[in-house]
């Protein structure tokens, strides 16, 4: 399964702009690269 969301190069980036080491975002992509790829298998 493709999960490469964090490294995306399509849309527009402003290079200016950087998370801080404890936005929530990071905590949420930890979440999310969490969930074992079986749980999409539903089909």
């Amino acid at each position: 399964m493709f999960k490469g969301y964090m490294n995306q190069v399509i849309l527009p980036m402003d290079l200016s702009y950087k998370l801080q080491e404890n936005d929530v975002a990071f905590a949420v992509n930890d979440l999310v690269e969490s969930i074992p790829d079986e749980a999409f298998n539903c089909f």
